[in-house]
């Protein structure tokens, strides 16, 4: 029986996230986030335990990035790379470094962008604002001009 619990909160949790990513699509931010909120409720204690955690808290830095709430959203995504599978991932670290970039910490992006293009290379940005990926290629430069 404990495993149809289980089963039913990451199904309703699934069912959300998925109507989330509709708003998020149609850039309609408050909604999605709502939603969210929603789904990240439903996830049992520990929710640090689980990977949905990671997801709903990455979607939710999704939604802030949308909104322009760059520290919030770099909280979001620094909270997300820290839950289960969250390190090592290249869109999380992408778009950390976003976020670091939005707010100034050029140093920061760098290193997060960096590890977001050896994860998965240039194709992960290929719909996002050339200056990201600017950056990384000034910061590959660096390197090589200092070896």
């Amino acid at each position: 029986m404990r495993w149809m619990r289980k089963w039913r909160w990451r199904t309703k949790v699934d069912s959300i996230c998925e109507a989330a990513n509709v708003h998020i699509e149609a850039k309609r931010w408050a909604a999605a986030g709502k939603l969210l909120w929603d789904a990240f409720d439903l996830i049992p204690e520990p929710r640090e335990r689980y990977a949905e955690t990671t997801w709903v808290v990455a979607s939710i830095g999704d939604v802030l990035l949308g909104e322009r709430e760059w520290d919030k959203a770099r909280q979001a995504f620094e909270d997300a790379i820290g839950l289960p599978g969250g390190l090592g991932n290249p869109y999380l670290h992408m778009r950390l470094g976003q976020a670091e970039y939005e707010v100034g910490n050029l140093g920061r992006a760098s290193e997060e962008l960096m590890r977001a293009y050896m994860g998965a290379g240039d194709e992960l940005f290929r719909d996002e604002d050339p200056k990201y990926l600017s950056l990384v290629a000034g910061s590959a430069r660096s390197v090589k001009d200092e070896l």
